[in-house]
């Protein structure tokens, strides 16, 4: 995705692109394989942990069929998003505007070379088997033996499930997807609900940000900081200021003035130490 951004200099909306197979064919060729992979196609990497995953959903001892439904829902999700993403961006007319376009360049090797080698490494990592110095920190569930019998079955439909999420992407969003449009204008509320994002984003700036905003300024800032703290440094200060100004009207310059003070100061320290005699 990094590298589509690059070559994009900075647009992020699937929805403002497309046609860019050709453009970046590096990018294009390496996000497709960790497409497949992260769909669960054969035989990428990807598909050898799905299948894993929806095989002991079903037929470990933890397991059950409702499991492993929610497993294969979910894997189909993948898939299918996935696709959609791998289409909107590389497939059908381009949606970019004339300056995004003009700009569209592969990246430097600095990033295609770290693509190449992740999907290198997505294309055979399914066939390397774990270390076995690994296999006591990595335990797998007990299988039930009477559920042995349909392995198969599922490792057909861990197939089926991949190709099945890249057949619905093809046919909602090839060519100007217009059977996504449709579907979207038929069903508003869900596909605004949904490109909301479910509102999380709002309801987490209403309900948490806004009040600690408002706490932190009202509470913390203007009363805590400005009022109690500044406000004591400053009414220290201001009566420094004001001390010092009425002191201050004691230094007069005059000789007379500071004889006087001197005597005063000697006739009441007297008059004080009188009162003891």
């Amino acid at each position: 995705a990094g590298s589509v951004i690059h070559a994009l200099s900075g647009e992020q909306d699937i929805r403002k692109m497309g046609g860019l197979a050709r453009r970046i064919p590096i990018t294009f060729v390496t996000f497709a394989i960790a497409t497949g992979a992260i769909a669960g196609l054969p035989p990428l990497a990807g598909f050898f942990s799905k299948d894993e995953i929806l095989w002991f959903a079903f037929a470990s001892g933890a397991g059950s069929t409702l499991l492993f439904a929610m497993a294969a829902a979910t894997a189909l999700l993948t898939a299918v998003y996935m696709f959609r993403l791998l289409w909107l961006t590389f497939f059908g007319v381009s949606r970019m505007d004339a300056a995004t376009e003009h700009h569209v360049h592969e990246s430097p090797w600095s990033m295609t070379g770290i693509l190449i080698v992740l999907a290198a490494l997505s294309t055979v990592g399914g066939f390397i088997a774990v270390p076995h110095f690994l296999e006591p920190l990595l335990p797998l569930p007990v299988v039930e033996p009477a559920m042995q019998r349909f392995h198969t079955v599922i490792l057909v439909a861990s197939i089926a499930i991949a190709f099945g999420g890249l057949a619905i992407a093809a046919f909602l969003f090839g060519g100007d997807a217009h059977r996504a449009g449709a579907i979207r204008r038929r069903f508003v509320p869900m596909n605004r609900l949904l490109s909301g994002k479910y509102y999380i984003d709002e309801i987490y700036d209403a309900l948490i940000r806004r009040p600690l905003y408002w706490i932190s300024d009202r509470v913390f800032l203007r009363l805590g900081d400005r009022a109690l703290i500044d406000g004591s440094l400053h009414s220290i200060a201001a009566l420094g200021e004001r001390g010092a100004v009425v002191l201050a009207r004691l230094q007069t310059g005059q000789l007379q003035f500071y004889a006087f003070l001197v005597l005063a100061g000697i006739i009441g320290s007297l008059a004080w130490a009188w009162r003891y005699v």
